[in-house]
């Protein structure tokens, strides 16, 4: 099953602009070979927008508005349908949803550095529950990019081999989709921890000089290889009972978002 075979795409209809439609929307325009996703489109309220004045645009967001985001959608032939959640509890509704059409990837935007606290929060619950990855979309992503998919992963930690299968494995898929080059990336905090690059060469079957072993923070080395290779993508990996790991050590999602300007998918 392909990664985005079934694509939950979180839309705020408080907003004007849909950084979610318009990724989907750029990647059918690449020509992508088999890109062919059912699309599930959910109008879903900002957590935090609690406004109830007459002028709060989502209070005049009509079935016509709604149909007419799916337009473009409908007119590149991808089978789109409309979900509409009015719920105050913004990452278990998307959670909810994503289950109740099977949904095989959710894509949600994210406004990068003017992201609240409580925003991050949310965020930061719907990656540790969500059952498929997460991509999160930033409107402020970089356009000068090169093909090329980053994943990040932790080869020195047995406890994440499981994870690190999954990385790899998506990482593979997006990279064949969209006709890109993968590398990986792997922090370590000192030489006792020194990953072995050979074993990872073996285990993952790329070549050598796809592999970066970085030493420093996981975070702050994924910032280092963005600026080098200049990647499209940026995969990661998220366990639910102690957060993300092989990338991020602690809740620093919100930090990563700001640090590299990528669109991040999220592997749990």
């Amino acid at each position: 099953m392909a990664l985005e075979a079934r694509l939950l795409v979180v839309v705020d209809p408080t907003s004007d602009k849909h950084p979610t439609i318009d990724r989907v929307l750029q990647q059918m325009n690449a020509g992508l070979p088999h890109y062919q996703p059912e699309i599930t489109l959910l109008f879903a309220i900002d957590h935090s927008n609690t406004d109830t004045h007459a002028s709060n645009p989502a209070l005049f967001r009509d079935e016509h508005f709604l149909h007419k985001l799916a337009e473009p959608l409908r007119d590149l032939g991808l089978a789109t349908r409309i979900r509409i959640s009015w719920s105050q509890d913004w990452a278990d509704s998307i959670i909810a949803n994503a289950e109740a059409v099977d949904a095989t990837t959710v894509l949600v935007a994210h406004p990068g550095e003017t992201a609240s606290k409580s925003l991050s929060d949310e965020y930061w619950h719907l990656i540790r529950h969500c059952p498929v990855p997460v991509g999160i979309i930033q409107s402020n992503a970089r356009e000068d990019i090169a093909k090329t998919i980053v994943v990040s992963m932790d080869v020195q930690d047995s406890k994440l081999e499981g994870l690190n299968k999954r990385i790899l494995k998506a990482g593979k898929l997006t990279a064949e989709m969209h006709g890109a080059e993968l590398h990986i990336i792997n922090a370590y905090g000192d030489s006792s921890t020194y990953p072995d690059r050979a074993k990872i060469v073996a285990a993952t079957g790329l070549a050598n000089d796809h592999i970066h072993l970085k030493a420093g923070q996981p975070d702050e080395a994924l910032a280092e290889i963005c600026k080098e290779l200049n990647p499209e993508l940026v995969i990661i990996g998220a366990t639910r009972r102690t957060g993300i790991k092989a990338a991020l050590r602690g809740r620093k999602i919100g930090q990563i978002l700001k640090n590299i300007h990528r669109h991040v998918y999220v592997v749990t």
